[in-house]
Formats: structure tokens, sequence, C-alpha cells
């Protein structure tokens, strides 16, 4: 039961951490640790990246919601395995949907940018 209160706060603070800087209310120059800011994006280019980036909070926090609920609902002894196949499958998201997906709109804001100097 306790692996799955944990799993349940993981889920809640991955949520409150991601709304909060989405919403440009918690501001911070790294993606928890696993991408850096680069001093060439603009911050609107960064605020884009992270509202992006909002999508793999949300499926992180399903997924880590779901395995908590089968902890529950599971024999006692299988919870060690659930707990590792949980944090393997949030951590196999966050490249195609969390950095990807920053990546990827953080260079199309920088390119609306760049036009809109050049045009305006």
């Amino acid at each position: 039961m306790g692996w799955a209160i944990g799993l349940t706060l993981w889920a809640i603070a991955v949520l409150v951490v991601s709304a909060l800087s989405a919403r440009g209310r918690l501001t911070s120059n790294s993606i928890n640790g696993m991408r850096r800011r680069n001093p060439s994006e603009s911050d609107e280019a960064w605020a884009a990246g992270l509202a992006a980036y909002h999508g793999w909070t949300i499926a992180s926090a399903i997924t880590l919601l779901v395995f908590a609920a089968l902890i529950v609902i599971t024999t006692p002894g299988f919870d060690i395995a659930l707990v590792v196949a949980a944090v393997l499958l949030v951590l196999l998201q966050v490249g195609p949907l969390g950095i990807s997906a920053l990546n990827a709109a953080i260079r199309l804001a920088q390119r609306a940018e760049h036009q809109n100097r050049w045009n305006g």
C-alpha cells in the first residue's frame, strides 16, 4: 500500500509542477534536470516548449495512477515489479512525449520569432 501512495504522490507532484511551469508561475531553466534551456531560446519559445511538454506529464501521471491502482488490487509481493514497471514506462515516455515535443515547440516558436523580425 505504501508504494501505491508513493506513486500517487509522485503523479500529483508531476502534475502540479508541470501546470505551474506551463502557466509561467514556476520559472525554470531546466526540465527535471533532463533538458536545460539554451541561451538562444527566448522566454516565449521556452514557454511554448513547456506547454508542449505538458503532454508527457499527463501521460506520466496517468501511468503512475494506473500502476498505483494495480498495486492496491494485486497480490502482495508483486508490488515491486509494478513499481519498477511504472518507473520504466515514465522514463520511456519522456523522450518521445516530453523532450521531443518540447524541442519541436521551441523550434517552431523560434522560427516564428525569426520570421516576425524579418517581416516586421
